[in-house]
């Protein structure tokens, strides 16, 4: 496990961990929020239209969280390279509780074969908002948002390296879910879940080797995005199945797709509806 950093950068990771985010006070005014229990969540369309100085500062708070989130792990350098993120993305949802950053999720609207698609560019949790639900309650209400101005299912799709993504794609939308180790297979399903990963590996990663069958991608990353060992979903069929098709000291990457239907709307505001009383039924059992 990677330790965590001393000297300025890691000072001020600590410190972000630790108080209010105030980088988030200079959104005041931006966007549109609401409330889910105890935390606040604002949606901000096309954030590459943010003054500069704007975009520069949430990126800096973005670069010191995710020190914290990958335990101390240094992800100056992929940052640094993404100096131009939110100008890169469609989308970009924060959420707050009490002022102090739980998590953001970045999306990218998409026209795929199988007809309208959010990528989910970036996702991350801060540590003590882990295992509260807000991450499924950023997808979800993202998923929602958008499926309302399209009227008609809109499709998921990610690039990850860890398991624990793929378990809440699953926790979203399972039968719908790609891949989905230990769920029967669909035939007409699979083909649309393919058309779409193809489609996002082609996108987000030219000229690397796609299989098709695992919808894993070889060494796009070239290493291991995450600090310390890879994590753990506690769901052994899951973890097994991450750990025989995917070499992530190498850089290998999975596409996750929730190949989303009509059907599956009124299945997706019920399990809106239920992610938004678990988050309130946790935080009462925190309060007790």
């Amino acid at each position: 496990m990677s330790a965590a950093r001393t000297g300025p950068q890691g000072s001020a990771a600590a410190a972000i961990s630790a108080g209010p985010t105030p980088e988030l006070v200079a959104l005041e005014g931006v966007g549109s929020v609401r409330r889910r229990g105890r935390y606040r969540l604002r949606h901000i369309e096309r954030p590459g239209t943010l003054p500069r100085h704007v975009q520069d500062a949430l990126l800096d708070m973005i670069t010191r969280a995710s020190e914290v989130m990958f335990d101390g792990a240094d992800t100056a350098r992929y940052w640094d390279e993404r100096r131009d993120y939110f100008e890169q993305i469609t989308d970009w949802w924060v959420a707050d509780r009490d002022g102090c950053l739980a998590g953001w999720c970045a999306f990218v609207r998409w026209e795929t074969p199988a007809g309208p698609a959010l990528y989910i560019d970036t996702l991350g949790i801060m540590p003590r908002d882990r295992r509260s639900g807000i991450g499924t309650v950023l997808v979800t209400e993202a998923w929602m948002r958008r499926c309302i101005e399209r009227r008609r299912a809109v499709v998921m799709t990610m690039r990850i390296q860890s398991p624990l993504i793929l378990r809440m794609v699953l926790r979203c939308a399972a039968p719908w879910s790609y891949p989905r180790p230990g769920f029967a297979r669909r035939r007409r399903t699979d083909r649309r879940a393919g058309a779409i990963a193809a489609h996002a590996a082609a996108r987000t990663s030219p000229g690397f080797p796609f299989d098709a069958e695992t919808f894993v991608i070889r060494g796009v990353f070239g290493r291991k995005l995450y600090g310390g060992p890879i994590p753990r979903t506690g769901v052994p069929a899951l973890d097994d199945w991450f750990d025989r098709h995917l070499d992530i000291e190498r850089g290998d990457a999975l596409i996750a797709v929730m190949a989303l239907t009509p059907v599956t709307v009124p299945i997706g505001v019920f399990v809106l509806l239920a992610v938004r009383l678990d988050v309130l039924r946790r935080e009462r059992q925190r309060d007790a």
